[in-house]
Formats: C-alpha cells, structure tokens, sequence
C-alpha cells in the first residue's frame, strides 16, 4: 500500500474530553470529525473547501473563519491513506480525480513544522467526512488511544479500522478512512 496523501488543512475549536468519555489518556479531541471540535458554522458557506472538505493552505483555513474569532481556532493538517474499511473487509482504493478539483487536493506544508498526532478513522458520506468512533461513540474507551484522543500506531488504526467497518461493529454504519492529523509544531 502506498504512504498517504495531503488532503487538506481545517481550523478547529478544540474541545477538551467530554465528562462521558470514559477515556482518562484523553486530554482533548483533535479528529477530523466535526462533531465535538467543530470548525466554525459559517466555514463552508464560502464554498472555497475542497472535495474532503478541507482546505488546499493553511491560510485558506484560516481566512474562512471571522477575523475577530480566529484567535479560539487552530490549523490542523490532514492525510489520507489510500484504504476504506467497510462490510467487506479492508479495500485499497484511490480518490477520483474531478474536473476543477484534481490532485494536489493540498499544499504540502514543511512537514518538520507540524507534529504528528496520530490516526484517525473517519467515516464518510456523501456529505464528507462524518464521525470518529473514538470520540462521536466513545470507542476510545475501549482500546488504546493517546491525549489527542487518536491511535499512535498504523498497524492498531489498521485492525481497528476492520471493526469498525465490519458487519458486527457496534459503531455507526459508515465506510471509514484512516487520516493521519497533524498540529503546527508552534502549538
């Protein structure tokens, strides 16, 4: 399997763990779900986000939110691995290319000026990209995750991703994505 691909930057609002989050390593939420650290409501209303619904700099992201509320969000950096868990197992796949929209879906930051903060499984719908089983249903009570509330290992976020898209999971029906995110080093 190839390594992953930039896919985008997003501004987040950083929420720290919810009380009903039974996971003490959690010390605050950094998945790409928008579900407990959202993006601010009028970021997409502009129309200048990719097909991840993400951002192609860390500028744009930045430059969708007021001016006067910028100061409470922070520039999170995303990759994608070219695999999706779903009822059928673990499948290689490729993003399509779309007219207007063609790869690079993202700048590429100087990666030495970002620290890795782990994996994520985010499912997707039509509508992008939707819940992480870890935060959104509190799986990150049930396995090993780090502060950020994400998987530090591949090979863990590789097998968990076959629960969640297996046909026994008791998460939410979707076909999920491994997403690597990334926080500016000066955080």
């Amino acid at each position: 399997m190839e390594n992953s691909t930039s896919i985008g930057f997003l501004a987040k609002n950083i929420a720290p763990r919810p009380e009903w989050l039974k996971a003490d390593s959690v010390r605050e939420i950094c998945s790409l779900s928008n579900c407990i650290s959202k993006t601010h409501p009028e970021a997409f209303e502009q129309w200048k986000h990719n097909r991840f619904d993400l951002y192609r700099t860390e500028a744009l992201a930045m430059e969708v939110i007021p001016e006067a509320e910028r100061a409470d969000y922070e520039v999170f950096a995303y990759k994608l691995w070219p695999v999706m868990f779903d009822e059928g197992g673990q499948r290689e796949f490729e993003p399509l290319a779309l007219p207007g929209d063609e790869p690079p879906w993202a700048a590429e930051p100087e990666w030495s000026q970002w620290k890795f903060l782990g994996y994520d499984l985010v499912g997707r719908g039509m509508g992008g990209f939707e819940c992480s089983p870890l935060s959104c249903n509190g799986y990150a009570a049930e396995c090993k995750v780090n502060e950020y509330c994400l998987i530090d290992d591949l090979a863990e976020a590789m097998a968990l991703g076959k629960i969640f898209g297996g046909p026994e999971s008791h998460v939410e029906p979707a076909n999920y994505f491994l997403v690597e995110v990334w926080r500016s080093a000066d955080m």
